[in-house]
């Protein structure tokens, strides 16, 4: 920049776009310094935008739009560190400081009203370059204006609006209370604006919009409701889940009109996220509630009209296992006998439901399967529990418990897994799609970046008769859809689970992705996290992509050992043989008892030799020598091992920062085909992991011995440290969007999130001085802050 300066002064137009791309360099350069540097650098900015001639700016529209956002953007930066550091104008000399009273028009006997002052004159520069940018909208064809620069300004002045919002929510404001009270609706028709010309940044910000109807219904709603039927539909896809926690809410008429557009244009991106959504709505008797009730009703009626989607869904509830089905069904009702005043109703209604599942042989849809365990264990319900459950309604808990242990023990004993498709589910083994009314879509085609072309979507023409049963907890089938196109399609069916959790994770990682593609230092590393589609379809259903060519973490280093390598791994000699004669060794025998008789009688020195004993037992080049068998070449060695490391450090600080545990190997997969790592299973997430787990989840992330060895002789210090630095810098300037991305936790929490904030009850303890358990959703919000 210094060379072209000289230069620059040949020429007006040069000279104006030099200072500008100077003004944008200091801005950026100041998000790093401290408080004091931070005016100091941005002052310089001030005497620069003045130098440029007036009949420049009124001649051109985008240099006038330019100039006022970046005098604008100085206004805040200097407002923002005056707020955090009202000491910071003696420690940057008098002769700026009194620079900086200047720019405020205030005296320096009140620094409250001169942050106030440089707040007003930045949102008079932003209304500024609104304000021309709107004009120039109306004055020219859409063909022949800069719709990037336009944008810019309406996204400026609307983060600038919602910064000072978000002050008020937590009592901080710094600026007048006249302008406080237009802030809202200014961000959201400013944002709805920046939408209907096709913004990213925008479509980011949508949530938020969601959070200040809900917090400003009086003046917002009509407005709300105005403006966002003038924006296409289909830039909401990728926010249905949020859409559909507002159909119970009293701002739903807010959004009404396009969810009811998504319906008609798009039913099958929305029918799943309703069908799931519609479990849990509880309407207020009042007018509005009535009135919701009615449209959710007619919504309903459009979706599940020929009633193909019922029946699929039915289907794939035929894939999970009985045994586990049970152990859920004893976990609802041992937390319903658990509260204070016992609910017979919910009790009975949880019967009835288990019953038609587990107990009913003239349920619809049955296959061969689920008959042979009903014929075996049907009698048995009906003499433990009642006829209809009339016995279960006058046990109590611990009868309960130990009637319902006793038959799921029976029932594991029992267990059988399914030879093909359609001994689980005739109606997929059977399918005929040309006997439908409706086409049925292959789930997760509609990803909300782009407008959908249904007719171009592909359609389920069949099923594979294979399934592969998974060896995990809960059973889950791998199943394979034959598309239209000829092509397959697998998918894993987990039943039994709310994947609503897992969903939302994914949403926040694509929201991530958005954010390091727009950060320079991220996207010139290419730094993205590799996410799958995640279909919830009710709270105990739901479908996964499955990854092709990829294996567990786990099961990729055991593969590459020798036999007599894992003869060692498995002896009684080996790694986790030795681990528990070590815990043994502390006094306790079994349990989760004996790690904390650990913690509280192990030495550190002791701790970290006996963990580097265990290390010993496997080869400390393992991973290595599983990245050299599988690279054809040195070269592919590097790419494979460059990728690898540049997606695990992605992954340690994203899932840091989302508070995600329980990450055992079998919870990371490795691609054979790029060598990068992608994350799965997010049931603890924002650190239920370290406070739900028997076990407490304590490490941040994993970077243990294999991974630095993987990576010499640079180790952590190289790729690592720079991917981890890089993306938690641009998460951290991106903050809002990732907090506005997590309000669908708060809105409509998960089947797991209920269970967990019932657990924190009843475990009690001093936290209940500090938060307010009465407070709808307490649970959620205290997890969101933990991001925070």
């Amino acid at each position: 920049m210094k060379d072209l300066h000289g230069d620059s002064k040949t020429c007006e137009d040069w000279r104006v776009k030099w200072n500008h791309s100077y003004c944008c360099f200091s801005h950026s350069r100041s998000r790093s310094q401290s408080n004091a540097e931070q005016i100091l650098t941005v002052l310089k900015t001030v005497c620069l935008l003045d130098e440029i001639k007036l009949s420049s700016m009124s001649n051109n529209a985008i240099t006038f739009r330019n100039q006022n956002l970046l005098l604008g953007t100085t206004f805040h930066i200097m407002a923002n560190a005056l707020s955090k550091d009202p000491s910071c104008l003696d420690q940057i000399g008098k002769e700026k400081a009194r620079k900086v009273l200047m720019l405020s028009e205030e005296g320096p006997d009140n620094v409250e009203k001169v942050i106030a002052g440089l707040n007003k004159r930045a949102f008079l520069c932003f209304s500024g370059a609104v304000k021309k940018s709107e004009e120039e909208v109306q004055s020219m064809s859409f063909d022949h204006i800069d719709i990037s620069g336009i944008i810019d300004a309406y996204m400026t002045l609307a983060n600038f609006c919602d910064s000072h919002l978000r002050k008020e929510e937590q009592n901080s404001t710094d600026v007048n209370a006249e302008d406080l009270q237009i802030f809202p609706a200014i961000v959201v028709e400013k944002v709805i604006k920046a939408l209907k010309l096709n913004s990213n940044e925008a479509r980011l910000k949508f949530p938020r919009l969601l959070q200040i109807v809900e917090t400003y219904p009086e003046m917002i709603l009509g407005l709300m409701a105005q403006e966002i039927s003038s924006v296409p539909c289909w830039q909401f896809i990728g926010w249905i889940s949020q859409l559909m926690a507002m159909l119970d809410k009293n701002e739903a008429p807010a959004v009404q009109h396009i969810v009811e557009e998504i319906a008609s244009s798009y039913p099958q991106a929305i029918v799943y996220p309703f069908m799931i959504s519609s479990e849990s709505f509880s309407f207020p008797e009042t007018a509005i509630g009535h009135k919701n009730k009615e449209f959710v009703k007619r919504v309903k009626n459009k979706l599940y009209e020929g009633g193909v989607i019922q029946d699929f869904v039915h289907s794939l509830e035929q894939l999970s296992n009985p045994a586990m089905l049970f152990k859920d069904w004893i976990e609802d009702v041992r937390n319903e006998l658990g509260k204070t005043k016992k609910n017979t109703n919910n009790i009975q209604q949880l019967y009835d439901g288990m019953y038609q599942n587990l107990g009913n042989l003239e349920a619809p849809g049955l296959g061969w399967f689920r008959k042979q365990f009903i014929k075996e264990f049907g009698k048995e319900l009906d003499n433990h529990f009642g006829k209809g459950g009339s016995k279960l309604l006058g046990m109590n808990a611990s009868v309960f418990s130990k009637v319902a242990h006793s038959l799921f023990v029976k029932m594991k004993k029992c267990e059988k897994e399914p030879g093909n498709l359609k001994e689980c589910s005739p109606w997929m083994s059977e399918f005929k799609p040309e006997f439908l009314r409706t086409e049925l879509e292959i789930p997760g085609q509609y990803d909300g970046k782009g407008k959908p072309l249904p007719e171009y979507h592909t359609k389920i023409s069949g099923f594979d008769e294979r399934i592969k049963v998974m060896q995990s907890i809960r059973k889950p089938k791998r199943i394979v859809i034959r598309g239209n196109d000829e092509r397959e399609y697998p998918f894993l069916v987990k039943g039994g689970e709310d994947l609503r959790q897992d969903q939302r994770i994914e949403q926040l990682f694509e929201v991530m992705n958005n954010v390091l593609s727009r950060d320079a230092a991220c996207s010139q590393r290419n730094m993205q996290i590799k996410t799958y589609q995640v279909i919830p379809m009710t709270t105990r259903l739901g479908l996964i992509e499955w990854l092709e060519n990829t294996y567990t973490l786990k099961e990729f280093l055991l593969k590459n050992m020798s036999e007599q390598e894992k003869n060692c791994y498995n002896s009684p000699k080996g790694p986790y043989a030795d681990y528990n004669d070590w815990l043994c060794t502390m006094g306790e025998r079994d349990g989760p008892e004996r790690y904390m008789t650990m913690f509280k009688r192990a030495s550190r020195t002791e701790t970290v030799m006996s963990f580097q004993r265990r290390e010993n037992h496997v080869p400390e080049d393992l991973l290595r020598k599983a990245f050299v068998k599988m690279s054809t070449t040195p070269e592919a060695l590097l790419s494979l091992r460059s990728h690898f490391a540049s997606t695990h450090a992605l992954l340690c600080i994203s899932h840091w920062i989302l508070g995600i545990g329980d990450r055992h190997l079998s919870n990371f997969m490795i691609s054979t085909e790029t060598g990068g790592l992608v994350g799965i299973d997010f049931g603890h997430a924002f650190g239920s992991a370290t406070q739900f787990l028997r076990v407490p989840e304590l490490m941040p992330f994993r970077l243990t011995r294999q991974f630095v060895n993987l990576m010499l002789p640079m180790k952590e210090s190289g790729l690592i440290y720079s991917v981890m630095v890089h993306s938690l810098r641009a998460y951290r300037i991106n903050q809002d969007v990732l907090i506005n991305t997590m309000d669908i936790f708060v809105k409509e929490p998960s089947l797991d999130w209920k269970n967990f904030e019932l657990k924190q009850l009843r475990k009690g303890g001093t936290w209940t001085k500090e938060i307010n358990t009465d407070e709808v959703n307490w649970y959620p919000l205290q997890k969101v802050k933990f991001a925070r």
